[in-house]
């Protein structure tokens, strides 16, 4: 049941933060664009060293920006790992998203084989997000004077 509360909780998060982001962005185009621009500065070729202690969960997405998503609304979300899935059989573009934990150790494999590694954490993001809403806001607000 706890589980299932915290579940809930992490889905409301994520919609509230979506709404405010609408609300308050004159273009949520431009906030994606700083998203798209922090993946370029922060990534690596390979991934964190496979470990169980270590990764949080594995999901499959249609973007690397949902991964970012995913972890931006996960607080044990430490740097977050992709990899595109093969495309023979596949009709639509996917990847591959490992959350990890936080670490301060960073090792990494795979540097050859397709995985990218992003060091963000979910309060790196959270920290964009509030300042590029912030400074909408702020724009906002003196256009009106």
């Amino acid at each position: 049941m706890l589980i299932k509360s915290l579940n809930l909780l992490k889905l409301i998060t994520g919609v509230l933060l979506i709404l405010v982001l609408s609300i308050c962005c004159e273009s949520c185009q431009n906030g994606n664009g700083k998203f798209q621009e922090m993946l370029q500065r922060k990534q690596q070729p390979g991934r964190l060293k496979p470990n169980d202690n270590m990764k949080l969960f594995e999901q499959r997405v249609y973007t690397k920006i949902e991964c970012l998503d995913i972890c931006l609304r996960t607080a044990e979300c430490g740097s977050f790992d992709v990899k595109q899935k093969d495309l023979r059989n596949a009709r639509k573009k996917s990847w591959i998203c490992v959350i990890n934990l936080k670490s301060q150790v960073l090792m990494l494999v795979d540097r050859d084989n397709g995985w990218i590694h992003f060091s963000l954490s979910s309060q790196d993001l959270q920290k964009v997000s509030y300042t590029y809403v912030t400074k909408q806001y702020t724009t906002r607000e003196r256009r009106r004077r």
